[in-house]
């Protein structure tokens, strides 16, 4: 108990961890490049059929304009500043395209009885296809 009541020791100088320590970069430092680097890439592979990312039918079959509201969000990230605000953007984006995959599969699954929510296995392909067709700035 008495050991709980002692400071903490300060630990030596060789134990600290200021060596890991990198300077501080600045947060505006290469952004730009490094902005348009990605976009570049993004914008060269823009041209992959939804199938080539791993979306499966019925979701690879449906056209590009069904996908038009969170490609929308999307583009809007730019607009936004604080991190909380960029987050929740994309966060409804992914509620958009869930709730159109939740769609779908009950309209695939609508004749013959089953409803089986679409899982991360069918999500996450067609989110980058979704990030893809946005080619958010």
């Amino acid at each position: 108990m008495a050991c709980a009541l002692m400071p903490r020791a300060t630990p030596p100088a060789s134990l600290s961890h200021s060596h890991l320590r990198h300077p501080p970069r600045q947060v505006g430092q290469n952004a730009s490049a490094r902005d348009s680097a990605l976009q570049e890439r993004l914008r060269a592979r823009s041209h992959l059929p939804p199938e080539a990312l791993g979306v499966r039918p019925p979701f690879s079959t449906e056209p590009a304009s069904a996908w038009d509201q969170p490609v929308a969000l999307l583009c809007r990230l730019h607009a936004y500043r604080a991190p909380c605000d960029k987050c929740a953007l994309i966060v409804n984006a992914c509620r958009l395209i869930q709730r159109r995959l939740g769609a779908l599969c009950r309209k695939a699954g609508g004749a013959c009885g089953e409803f089986v929510p679409p899982g991360a296995d069918v999500f996450f392909p067609v989110l980058v296809w979704v990030v893809l067709l946005a080619n958010p700035p």
